[in-house]
């Protein structure tokens, strides 16, 4: 899907690829940008934060919803997410949010997880990513949680980079991000 960057125009969530959809999804992570310290996509100051974000403010998102769902659905545990990426950099941060978005049009928080993509295959260890090479990232799930999906609720899907005032910046170069500085993004 191509046009899955905002809401109204969002992506589908399939269990299967659809065999005709060869073009890419695509986000650009722009470090230079600094969005995360001006515009934060994670800051509301509405006392219901979970209530209230599933929008985003920043438009290299991809967003995905569901089909209505036919009954209801009890998770008892998390949400694992297989992606195929590939990238143009030696390394970048990215994360998921899933919520349930009900009849109502209500969205409500369920999971998120983040990974680096150095860290894919575990954090014992990082391992390089080739560059432009599609490569699978597996999002095990950060928290349990237990909720009943209601008949007729969908699910949207939030896919980014990370780009936070509350987490380390990777700036996308091989170097550990400790150490790495915005003159070499």
């Amino acid at each position: 899907n191509t046009t899955a960057k905002n809401v109204f125009n969002s992506g589908e969530l399939k269990e299967q690829p659809l065999k005709e959809d060869n073009t890419p999804d695509v986000i650009i992570d722009n470090p230079k940008l600094n969005r995360g310290l001006t515009n934060p996509t994670n800051i509301n100051s509405d006392n219901e934060y979970y209530r209230t974000q599933s929008i985003v403010n920043n438009s290299e998102v991809l967003i995905y919803h569901s089909e209505p769902l036919k009954e209801d659905i009890i998770i008892n545990g998390k949400i694992a997410l297989e992606t195929f990426i590939s990238i143009d950099v030696e390394d970048v941060d990215l994360k998921f949010d899933a919520y349930e978005i009900t009849k109502e049009n209500k969205s409500l928080f369920l999971q998120s997880d983040y990974i680096r993509a150095s860290y894919r295959n575990g954090l014992s260890s990082p391992k390089k990513v080739e560059k432009n090479k599609v490569l699978k990232y597996l999002f095990s799930g950060e928290n349990f949680f237990s909720r009943v999906l209601k008949k007729g609720s969908r699910i949207r899907l939030v896919f980014s980079f990370i780009d936070s005032p509350y987490t380390q910046r990777n700036f996308n170069y091989e170097e550990s991000p400790s150490y790495q500085t915005i003159d070499k993004a």
